[in-house]
Order: structure tokens, then C-alpha cells, then sequence
């Protein structure tokens, strides 16, 4: 109890009397939304805010408070990869098991991990089932209330047709850096491509590629990095949630090529989870640019043979008209700053957190064994 009320340390720039510090704004950051931030009383008693000003130093109380959260921000994606990876492996070892006693023609083990609609109709339920599991654990551990990651109603933020054309429009510039980064590495560099899933191959590819790219990558990404792990980074500082989270679900894609823009498309659609209080937008603008993406491979694909000519008139055009709302997002849009007493309670307390060091540890494994074994 002493660690807690002993907050002051050798640090004599402490907030002034007129700063006011709250619950829900402890460092004073007027650019941040205060709507979406946490109480962090959470993290020190609430008695805190009334009696002693905040130091730049945190306590060891408070440093231990701090990564307990950090680490589930780590246990999170470390989690859904082991369930996902768990639940998928048991559902090839059912389909196997239950075509040999079958006695079905044609089926085998290897079929099971190559056919592209089997595998992704198993990535699909193991998804789901992780995602699930995640988001509920998560939230248990951490504190939160669904209505904490969806956003209250009464406390919700009304986003504008323009703002929301904008963002749409940035999303699809970002979408094509990664169809540019394919096409030149399917030419030049064919190590880094991983398997893609054609839709000439008939109705139920078409089926499977869109219920994965246009509902469980998206509803997975609000959920669990747009809403778990964002929560939680931003207890301290909303600009360092934005882009952690961001570093985590970029390794999450497990593929280099998708790193970058995945990276890019986290941090916008963060900021606008932010911006607007809820999941509910980032969730729709990353919705309706999968499937405008899914609708242009899928004709490339059917009616052009594969031709990557059309897809590169695509990529062109949304790249010059996407960049010029990109360029207005940037001016227009302000990512929330980041002061010198928030500085002290991040990346280093974030990086020395073993969940955190486990997750980036796995994933850029997974990352280097997918590219050696291409």
C-alpha cells in the first residue's frame, strides 16, 4: 500500500494544479479521446487522482500493474494462434479419420492440407472458434465490457459520409500497395508468395475466399486487435495502442508480403476506433474494401484468365485516386500525441513483457518457416 500512495519520485516535473488530471485522462493529454479511454483507476486506485499528482517515473506497483495488462495484450495473439493452429489440426485429423472408415475414394491426408477449399473452410471454423475464445478470455482478464470494445450508445461518435468516403478510399490505396508488392514478387521474388486461393476454380472457392476475406479477417481484426489488444495498449497512451496493436496484427497476417499494408490499414482503422468510439466503423470500412478487392480478383480470375493486366489497371487507378484522400486524411486527421509521462509507461514496459516477447517471437517464426518452405 506504501508502493501505491508513494508516487512521487525524484522527478520534480509533475503535473501542475491547473492540469487536472482524471480517471479517465491521468496524463493530461487533451489530444486524446477521453471517451474511449479506461479508467485508470484499474491500474491505480482511484484515491490516486484525489490525493497525489502523477510523476514521470512510474512506481514499481504501477510498472507491474501496467505489463499485467501489456502481457495479455501478448497472451491474446499467442492464444488464437494456438487454438486456431489446434482446432485446425483437429478438424483435418476428423476429416481424415472419417474419409478412411468411409472408405471415401480419392481422399487423403494430403488432400486435406492442399485442397484449397478444404483448407480454408477449416482455417474458417478454427477462426471462429479461437476468435471466440480470445475475445471472451480477453475481456474477462482485462477487465472490459463488451459495450467497452462495441462503444456505448450514448457515447458513440457520429462519423460523416465524406469522412467515411475518405477512409474508404485511403483503405483501397493501401490494399493496392500489397496487390503491387504481389505482382512484382510473383515476377522477381516467387519465394515470398505464399499460396492464393484462385476463384476460377468454381462456386464454392468463390464461396469460401469470401466468407474469409469479407467477414472473418475483418470481424477477427475488430475483435481482437481493434478491440482487445487496442484497449488495452491505450490505457496508457492511445498513440502507442494505436500502433502497437498495429505491429501485432501486421505479424498476425504471418506473411511478409502483407506486412507493410496490413501495418498501414491497422493503423488507420485503430485511429478511427478511437476517433468514433467503437469497432463498428473500422469494421465496415475494412468490410466493404475486402470485398470491392474480392470482386475485382474474382473477375480477373473468372473472366480474364488470370491475366494480370486488368488487375494492374485496378491497382493504378485506385493507387492515384486513393492517394489523394489518403492526402487529405493526413492533413485533416491528427493522430493523438504522446507526452513524456506516457513515454516512461510504454515501449520499454511493453517490449519487456514475456507474453508480448513470446507472441513476436512465434509469429516471426512462423513468418521465416513459411518463406523457407515456399
Amino acid at each position: 500500500m506504501a508502493d501505491i500512495i508513494n508516487t512521487q519520485c525524484a522527478d520534480t516535473d509533475l503535473f501542475t494544479y491547473e492540469d487536472h488530471p482524471s480517471e479517465n485522462n491521468p496524463f493530461c493529454n487533451e489530444t486524446e479521446n477521453s471517451l474511449y479511454s479506461l479508467s485508470y483507476s484499474q491500474v491505480i486506485p482511484a484515491f490516486f487522482f484525489r490525493e497525489t499528482p502523477l510523476s514521470i517515473r512510474p512506481t514499481k506497483f504501477e510498472k507491474k500493474r501496467i505489463k499485467y495488462f501489456y502481457n495479455i495484450t501478448g497472451l491474446v495473439p499467442l492464444l488464437s494462434f494456438l487454438i486456431s493452429t489446434t482446432v485446425y489440426i483437429i478438424i483435418n485429423i476428423i476429416l481424415f479419420g472419417t474419409a478412411t472408415i468411409c472408405d471415401i475414394e480419392n481422399y487423403s491426408w494430403a488432400a486435406s492440407l492442399t485442397d484449397p477449399v478444404i483448407r480454408y473452410s477449416s482455417m474458417t471454423i478454427s477462426t471462429i472458434i479461437s476468435t471466440t475464445c480470445v475475445f471472451f478470455l480477453g475481456c474477462r482478464y482485462s477487465g472490459l465490457k463488451a459495450s467497452d470494445i462495441t462503444g456505448p450508445a450514448q457515447q458513440k461518435i457520429k462519423a460523416g459520409t465524406f469522412d467515411i468516403i475518405c477512409f474508404f478510399m485511403s483503405g483501397l490505396f493501401i490494399s493496392s500497395l500489397y496487390t503491387l508488392l504481389f505482382i512484382f514478387s510473383r515476377k522477381n521474388m516467387p519465394i515470398l508468395v505464399q499460396e492464393t486461393l484462385y476463384f476460377s476454380g468454381g462456386l464454392r472457392q468463390l464461396s469460401v475466399c469470401a466468407l474469409w476475406s469479407c467477414v472473418i479477417t475483418p470481424v477477427t481484426g475488430a475483435l481482437i486487435y481493434r478491440g482487445v489488444v487496442l484497449k488495452n495498449l491505450s490505457r496508457v497512451s492511445q498513440r502507442f495502442g494505436i500502433f502497437a496493436s498495429s505491429i501485432l496484427c501486421a505479424l498476425a497476417c504471418e506473411d511478409i508480403l502483407k506486412f507493410v499494408p496490413c501495418l498501414l490499414m491497422s493503423v488507420m482503422l485503430s485511429y478511427m476506433t478511437i476517433k468514433y468510439n467503437s469497432i463498428f466503423w473500422p469494421l465496415v470500412i475494412h468490410i466493404a474494401v475486402n470485398i470491392c478487392n474480392t470482386l475485382i480478383s474474382a473477375y480477373n480470375d473468372i473472366y480474364c484468365n488470370s491475366d494480370t493486366a486488368f488487375l494492374q489497371l485496378w491497382t493504378v487507378i485506385t493507387c492515384l485516386v486513393g492517394a489523394v484522400f489518403l492526402i487529405f486524411v493526413l492533413i485533416r486527421e491528427k493522430i493523438p500525441s504522446i507526452n513524456k509521462h506516457q513515454k516512461k509507461r510504454t515501449f520499454s514496459l511493453f517490449i519487456s513483457s514475456t507474453a508480448v516477447i513470446a507472441a513476436i517471437l512465434i509469429y516471426a517464426a512462423v513468418i521465416a518457416l513459411k518463406i523457407i518452405s515456399a
